[in-house]
């Protein structure tokens, strides 16, 4: 079925409020987790009344968590007259956040102050957009009003700001927005307090300012404008929240003792980003976000079913492995629901044990799970030469479905002899599509000149045509292929294979651990797979490295998950892009889970270009 994102209230489609079009204040409005159960589920059934949207497939599942709290941003937003040049945003949480991300897409050159009692999430507000996109962040906390209406003002100018929202709920913000508005501005109040609240003095409202008073609740009718700034990069998820894993019983142990120190990365208290300490038990609550699914992107990949994880695990290493099968839960358990196998890969060992895997967890399990394996190769002994004869393909596919006990969702040649007509390989393919041993298939190390003989040969054939490739490709530059027989991303070929609609499955996008070990340590023996190896070891790829250490630096990263921001740097070249990672520890796997960290430029920075997002 479709992933879609749930509005959170439950209508009855037949009041007043209803047939004009605000389903959102129904006369028997009932919200999810407040008079509907199912609030802290994992899974629940949506009940008739309740809008849901579907999420278009390349968001990852995060997204779809932020789309409703962006849609109650942009819709306070909307409240705002189209003269908007200045605003104030009050409250940097979860909905200013999304209130300034509205402000800069809507505005471009609007001036924006942020306000807010804690530094540190003031600190973090700056990294999360780009430099200068917020002309000042302003920490009220022990400060004199004076102090701060004069700051403000600096910024937005002495006859005050035109639009003031007010995120934070609490009556001083109330009466400190009165005072930064111009006359004839406008006041969004968006934000819910914990106690009623009584307002300025009346007077100032209408004869002394005449200022236009706009409440705004939920998101109606911004369903669609929240996913397109979200496909835009214009909210990125960082700003609102850290992703980390957190378990039914951490929620559980935290709501008991709201304010026992943080168990470290994956505890309550270190999930909410920018505020390194919880000190109010319904506060910290709130502040809480589970992560049931974590930041993986998904796309449609050709005649695959469902949804296909952008992030591929790739199992060359699965034999070596402590426990294969627990490794391969906590790869599914992540999101990840791509594995990618080779018929040389352990020796054939590592197709058993996904093979064993799925037929431990039967058909449901089989369902949830995408198989790739590749063929037409040999293996280190006889450096990797290819054999894509249709006679040996065949007997490799043979070899490679008895071990797994299944067919094969996307099958790929493992390597190109350069010389087979691709005639004669499209017509094998097509006859293992057509006898239900494969759904589609693809090659691995080929050149873009080669594929494109293969597409041509289908087309003319009238048979399936390829619909993925799987070069090296990382941050780490090569300057020739890493292995005997392999292919290296050239200059172009991406925008070719995202103009065709071709997906890139990309190999080594930790880059072999370069970027994460000390030079000097770097493939430092003297095997013949260090000595290729040592070609990410050049002068360009340390200045990768430096820039990538700066960068994660910046955006409060810590080394040890330096992999999700490889991996997210990967995916970020192209919508196209699948990034394959691979580990023999659950731990490294969820070090390398994207972060949703980076913004355009970033990808430029980390290649030597443009100045990082956020600047110093």
């Amino acid at each position: 079925g479709d992933v879609v994102g749930i509005e959170s209230h439950v209508a009855c489609r037949k009041c007043t409020m209803c047939e004009l079009g605000e389903s959102h204040k129904c006369s028997t409005l009932r919200v999810l987790g407040q008079g509907c159960d199912g609030g802290l589920a994992e899974r629940m059934v949506v009940p008739a009344g309740c809008d849901v949207h579907v999420v278009p497939p390349q968001y990852s599942a995060l997204n779809a968590v932020l789309l409703e709290p962006l849609v109650v941003a942009l819709r306070a937003v909307g409240k705002a007259p189209a003269s908007t040049r200045t605003a104030v945003v009050s409250g940097c949480g979860m909905i200013g956040a999304g209130v300034v991300a509205g402000l800069l897409d809507r505005w471009p050159d609007a001036r924006i102050v942020v306000l807010d009692v804690d530094e540190a999430r003031l600190a973090h507000m700056r990294s999360m957009f780009p430099d200068g996109a917020v002309d000042r962040v302003v920490c009220v906390a022990a400060r004199e009003e004076d102090d701060v209406v004069e700051e403000v003002n600096a910024v937005v100018g002495d006859v005050g700001c035109d639009a003031y929202f007010e995120c934070s709920g609490h009556s001083s913000s109330i009466l400190l927005g009165m005072r930064l508005l111009r006359p004839c501005g406008t006041f969004v109040h968006v934000g819910l307090g914990a106690q009623p609240i009584v307002p300025t003095n009346w007077n100032v409202i209408s004869g002394v300012k005449e200022l236009t008073i706009a409440g705004s609740n939920m998101g109606v009718g911004y369903w669609d404008a929240g996913a397109a700034l979200l496909a835009r990069g214009g909210l990125p998820a960082r700003a609102i929240l850290v992703p980390q894993p957190l378990t039914l019983q951490g929620y559980i142990d935290f709501v008991r003792d709201p304010l026992a120190p943080s168990g470290g990365p994956g505890s309550p208290t270190a999930l909410v980003a920018g505020v390194p300490k919880i000190s109010h038990g319904i506060h910290g609550i709130k502040a809480i976000v589970s992560r049931y699914m974590p930041a993986v992107p998904y796309t449609s990949l050709a005649a695959l079913p469902g949804l296909t994880s952008r992030v591929v695990f790739g199992t060359l290493t699965l034999s070596e492995a402590k426990d294969p099968m627990a490794l391969l839960d906590a790869v599914l358990e992540s999101g990840v629901n791509v594995f990618e196998c080779a018929r040389i890969y352990g020796g054939g060992r590592c197709e058993e044990l996904v093979g064993e895997y799925l037929r431990r967890g039967g058909a449901a399990l089989r369902a949830r799970v995408h198989v790739v394996t590749k063929g037409g190769c040999g293996g280190r002994d006889v450096q990797f030469a290819p054999s894509v004869d249709a006679a040996s393909v065949e007997k490799d596919l043979r070899a490679s479905m008895e071990a797994l006990g299944t067919t094969v969702d996307l099958y790929m040649l493992h390597r190109d002899d350069g010389v087979t007509p691709a005639a004669d390989i499209a017509a094998y393919m097509a006859d293992f599509v057509a006898r239900g041993w494969i759904r589609c298939w693809g090659v691995s190390n080929w050149t873009r000149a080669r594929f494109a003989q293969l597409t041509e040969a289908a087309a003319a054939a009238g048979t399936p045509p390829p619909v993925a490739t799987s070069p090296y490709f990382s941050l780490g530059a090569l300057p020739e292929p890493m292995y005997p027989n392999t292919a290296i991303v050239e200059a172009g070929d991406l925008e070719w294979y995202e103009a065709r609609g071709v997906h890139v499955l990309g190999w080594a996008a930790l880059a072999k651990g370069f970027f994460q070990t000390p030079t000097a340590e770097f493939a430092a023996g003297d095997t013949w797979v260090e000595s290729r190896l040592r070609l990410l070891a050049t002068e360009e790829n340390e200045g990768r490295k430096q820039r990538l250490q700066e960068l994660c630096k910046r955006r409060g990263v810590a080394a040890s998950d330096m992999g999700a921001v490889l991996v997210e740097y990967v995916l970020r070249k192209s919508p196209w892009m699948c990034a394959i990672i691979g580990t023999r520890h659950v731990e490294h796997l969820r070090s390398a889970l994207p972060l949703e960290v980076l913004a355009a430029e970033d990808v430029a920075f980390l290649e030597g270009g443009a100045e990082a997002a956020g600047g110093a």
